[in-house]
């Protein structure tokens, strides 16, 4: 299901509760597709992450980079939620341009927004 997102939850006025509109959800692929979809990040998940895989039921996710390495990032659900966390590094007084990632942690690049995406839902349970 997709949703549009917003950030306003309740509107009061003196006390009172003002009604809102609140975004509908829609189908955004059909179910089978949807199910195909979260076994393979389930799958994938696993497979990276086995340790975590284990208390993780109902989480899977999917990390990536670019070609060249000035980018990562971790997309991933977990109790209907579902995140993404991008990481990249640019030098405001040189330029606007990526720069590699590789060495900014000690870990594989694509180490880094794992663990800030794992430690974001942790509390999720």
């Amino acid at each position: 299901m997709h949703t549009e997102p917003y950030s306003v939850r309740r509107i009061t006025r003196n006390g009172a509760g003002v009604p809102l509109e609140r975004p509908r959800p829609n189908r955004a692929m059909s179910k089978t597709t949807a199910d195909e979809v979260t076994d393979a990040l389930t799958a994938s998940f696993a497979t990276a992450h086995p340790e975590d895989a284990k208390a993780g039921a109902g989480v899977a996710g999917k990390t990536g980079t670019t070609q060249d390495d000035t980018a990562a990032w971790y997309v991933g659900t977990a109790k209907s939620v579902s995140t993404a966390v991008v990481v990249y590094r640019i030098d405001l007084n040189k330029s606007l341009e990526p720069l590699p990632l590789k060495g900014i942690s000690g870990t594989p690049v694509t180490d880094v927004p794992y663990g800030i995406w794992s430690r974001a839902m942790t509390p999720l349970g």
